[in-house]
């Protein structure tokens, strides 16, 4: 009996292939999207978490951590069973052999201590699993960048010239990896190991404790009370360690923690955003309940034109339940047939979609388990959802009754409840442009907000040691081209955040101790001139008053103090010590306007600007060109110079109103991501809408007819049919409103520099989606309303 039924179902999707084309197109499209949102929120609701043992693996520090730190702790806290260094890159490495052939990777490199594979499960599949890197000039592949430079033949114990910690030279390749599972924020395609040994800050490596460099990550023994090892390593620092006010940075935070974007966390391997994965989930539950209302209201809608094989079938005793088996079996065919065609466009996008998360993910092939569930679970779930409410409503209609009047009389619940639905839909899209509008709107704020200094016409040029060497005579000719004004050095990139480090400033204001946290940032005496940041208070610091503080306008006002001229603040950097070995105290020259140092969704620290010698980092450069031309002529000598001084290294350079666009490159993706989702949110709406108002026309064609033989125009019909659908929107927007506007509010709570909630944000989403509707239900009622009346009235 259910083989009958099946087949009657098939029998019936068939020949309402309208109905069926819908359903199919709306199911395909947002299943399509919620397979992409449950692969994205997958992956980052699980990064790091596949480790074995990984409840028991910790990042040390919350900052980064000097290298000789991991052999302080591990040696002397029993609770910790391995502890290594990492250092890591995302820059590409150039793989050569001594035949000539050569690679760029992908994904970086790391420098790790050998205790890196007894933490992380990287499985060694090629070489010894136990000592994978037996000395500092081996180096470990991915099993796709060994298969990409040797090819069929065996890597192991070959040469490879790259690049590592060290520099430039040869490695011998004593292992091979798996490739860096998707779910993964430590991605590599090198691994190198550190050299203890080697002379790094004017000391050897293993006794460095100035260089907060590292990333320390240990592993704690079986049962170890996180809170107890964080006391015993701080008393093991203070007893045979060499720091002296960071101490109480030493704390375990779990490695579930590194991937989004804790505040009390900074690593180089985050990069996860929760509240933006909680979004794009809700956006997914929305776009499939829109999908399922679809099916709801299409179903509902179309049982006049089932209503005499419904009657038919239960007269020749067809039970209820055996209808609703039919019903539920045509509503799983349908998803069946969506999620193959879903699957389908999902693997043709999945590259492009990979591209804009910077993650690769693969196809799905069906060649695991979890991909049939997908489809057959997936099928049957959702078909059975969508299908139970018209299953249920259709099977229980009165055969009667149908069979005399020609169709199913909708009663007043159902009605309502269609509405119920239409509305919700339409909240929804509304809710979800009022979004895209707002979140629009915030990363154009503060791509464009002034950040406290002038960003434009900055051009920054990398410093090595060979420019280092020839600092002065480079200079010289660079500040003798008439298009530069000024010149200074960074760190690091102005606006990024990597221009400082935190530090505790500590000094002394007529006797009194004060102490405070905040960035120290090393500069020259150019700073300011550069980047046209005015001083409040004091005066510029001079070249000859080495480690000469200026203070951020948050730093004087934290410190509490009358005159903050009148600070002394022990040095900081390269300033020797005392004779009795204490720092020697500077003075506060300064006190600047607040910048922005850090990127906009950070806001403004108190920040320490100390005079040093810099001699690595970034040349800014402050240039006064008025076209382009002028600013390729520039570009052009400043690398006829760089090449002068530095023939082997490639001219690199940027402009920094270009660099700080970038940093906001996260922001954009999912800008562009949750705008597309949403576009397809409203094209799976109106299908629904589509199909609902082609059954209206259906139903109503004779009313339609009879009042265009009394003279209605096309217009007042046109009207007519669409005028219920006008309420909807405008129910729709007073609902909507609210709702985005308390989310978004919620939202923007997480940027210290915010756009307000203007009402336009909301307007033009509800134009939009009125738009849309008047133009999906016009061109349907249009099609109606200009059929000749005639046929109309004789059709039945």
């Amino acid at each position: 009996m259910d083989n009958i039924n099946f087949r009657i179902g098939l029998q019936s999707l068939l020949r309402h292939r309208r109905t069926v084309r819908l359903n199919v197109c709306g199911f395909s499209i947002a299943l399509s999207v919620v397979i992409l949102i449950g692969l994205y929120a997958h992956r980052e609701l699980n990064v790091n978490l596949y480790h074995d043992d990984v409840e028991r693996i910790y990042k040390v520090s919350g900052w980064g951590a000097p290298y000789a730190l991991a052999g302080t702790i591990g040696d002397g806290v029993a609770e910790i069973e391995a502890v290594t260094n990492v250092i890591a890159a995302r820059n590409r490495s150039s793989l050569a052999l001594e035949s000539g052939k050569a690679i760029n990777t992908q994904s970086g490199f790391l420098v790790v201590d050998p205790a890196f594979f007894r933490i992380f499960t990287f499985p060694v599949i090629r070489g010894n699993a136990d000592n994978p890197l037996p000395d500092s000039r081996s180096v470990a592949l991915t099993r796709s960048t060994a298969k990409t430079l040797f090819g069929s033949a065996d890597p192991i114990g070959q040469t490879v010239m790259t690049s590592g910690l060290a520099g430039y030279g040869a490695y011998v390749v004593t292992a091979i990896l798996e490739d860096v599972p998707v779910n993964s924020s430590i991605r590599f395609s090198l691994v190198f190991r550190f050299d203890p040994n080697m002379s790094y800050n004017g000391t050897v490596l293993s006794q460095d404790w100035k260089s907060w460099n590292c990333e320390l990550f240990a592993k704690l023994v079986p049962g170890a009370d996180p809170q107890t090892v964080n006391r015993k390593m701080q008393d093991e620092v203070r007893r045979r360690g060499n720091l002296k006010y960071e101490v109480e940075r030493i704390v375990l935070y779990p490695l579930s923690d590194i991937y989004f974007n804790r505040p009390q966390v900074w690593t180089y391997f985050s990069g996860g955003d929760y509240d933006k994965v909680m979004i794009m989930v809700w956006v997914g539950i929305i776009i499939l309940l829109i999908a399922i209302i679809n099916f709801f209201n299409l179903s509902t809608a179309s049982s006049m034109v089932r209503s005499k094989e419904i009657g038919l079938r239960k007269v020749n005793g067809a039970t209820r339940g055996a209808l609703i088996f039919q019903f539920l079996s045509e509503s799983v065919l349908v998803t069946f047939l969506s999620m193959v065609i879903a699957l389908l466009i999902v693997n043709l996008i999945l590259p492009l979609f990979s591209l804009f998360v910077r993650v690769p993910y693969p196809g799905i092939w069906m060649t695991h388990g979890w991909e049939w569930f997908l489809l057959l679970g997936g099928s049957l779930f959702v078909g059975c959802v969508a299908g139970s409410y018209p299953a249920f409503y259709l099977s229980g209609v009165d055969p009667i009754r149908t069979l005399y009047a020609g169709r199913i009389r909708s009663g007043f619940g159902v009605v309502f409840f269609r509405k119920v639905l239409i509305v919700f839909q339409l909240v929804a899209s509304i809710v979800i442009l009022s979004c895209v509008f707002v979140i629009s709107g915030q990363i154009s704020y503060m791509q464009n907000k002034d950040m406290g200094f002038d960003r434009e016409q900055i051009l920054c040029i990398g410093m090595d040691k060979t420019i280092t060497r020839h600092k002065q005579t480079f200079l010289s000719e660079v500040a003798a081209l008439p298009a530069v004004r000024s010149i200074c050095f960074t760190p690091g990139v102005m606006g990024s955040g990597n221009i400082g480090g935190g530090d505790k400033l500590s000094g002394e204001y007529h006797g009194e101790e004060k102490e405070l946290w905040g960035q120290y940032i090393y500069i020259d005496t150019a700073f300011f001139t550069t980047f046209g940041i005015e001083l409040v208070e004091g005066r510029l610091p001079q070249s000859h008053e080495m480690g000469a503080v200026v203070l951020n306008e948050t730093a004087a006002r934290q410190l509490g103090v009358d005159n903050p001229l009148e600070l002394m603040v022990r040095a900081k950097g390269s300033l020797p010590d005392n004779p009795d070995g204490s720092r020697p105290m500077v003075s506060v020259v300064g006190v600047c306007r607040d910048f922005n140092y850090d990127l906009l969704n950070k806001g403004i620290e108190p920040a320490f600007m100390s005079i040093q010698n810099l001699e690595s980092g970034l040349i800014n450069l402050r240039l006064n060109v008025v076209s382009m031309k002028d600013a390729v002529r520039v570009v052009d000598d400043l690398k006829r110079i760089y090449q002068k001084f530095n023939p082997e290294t490639p001219f690199d350079f940027a402009f920094l109103n270009t660099m700080l666009n970038q940093m906001y490159v996260a922001e954009m993706e999912f800008q562009l991501i949750f705008t597309l989702f949403s576009i397809f949110s409203i094209v799976i709406s109106c299908f629904g809408l589509l199909g609902l108002i082609m059954f209206s026309n259906l139903r109503r064609k004779k009313e339609i007819g009879i009042r265009k033989v009394q003279g209605a125009t096309i217009g007042q019909v046109i009207y007519l049919l669409i005028r219920g659908y006008l309420s909807y929107v405008g129910v729709a927007f007073v609902i909507a409103v609210p709702i985005a506007y308390y989310f978004m509010s919620q939202w923007l709570q997480r940027y210290p520099y915010r756009v307000g909630l203007h009402w336009w944000f909301f307007a033009s989403a509800g134009a939009i989606a009125l738009l849309i509707v008047v133009s999906t239900v016009s061109i349907q009622s249009w099609r109606a309303a200009t059929v000749n009346p005639i046929k109309s009235l004789k059709s039945e």
